[in-house]
């Protein structure tokens, strides 16, 4: 059994979601989260579950969550992205894939996603532009 460990739970909610224990997973990281609750690992791993759990409004709570605490992690916009892109917002989305961008210049994906965003709201020429940087 896991102790008063923070970092214990988040460990073992990842072997759970990993092995498809979605609910399983959750209820880690809210537990590392009661333990700890300044620890922005484990809002962004419960994010990502809930995102999983099709609870985009709640990954997006967990992500913001993450990113108050952690704000120079450049996945935590990244992820929080791609969620607001599911919910069709593209501009909340491009605005998340610009501070990613801005803080890992080499995260490849978040400027393919970012033209992704940007063609979806008919922005071509942003598109080629994201793309061919």
């Amino acid at each position: 059994m896991i102790t008063n460990d923070a970092s214990g739970y988040v460990n073992r909610g990842k072997s759970k979601f990993e092995q498809g224990d979605i609910h399983g997973a959750i209820s880690d990281y809210a537990e590392a989260i009661r333990l700890n609750p300044d620890f922005a690992k484990a809002y962004f791993h419960l994010g990502a579950a809930k995102d999983d759990l099709g609870d985009k409004q709640g990954a997006i709570s967990d992500y913001s969550e993450a990113i108050r605490l952690e704000p120079d992690d450049p996945y935590i916009y990244f992820f929080r992205g791609t969620v607001k892109c599911d919910l069709g917002d593209a501009e909340g989305a491009i605005a998340d894939y610009d501070e990613a961008i801005l803080l890992s210049p080499e995260l490849v994906t978040a400027y393919l996603c970012r033209g992704l965003a940007k063609n979806s709201l008919g922005n071509k020429l942003g598109l080629i532009r994201t793309v061919s940087t």
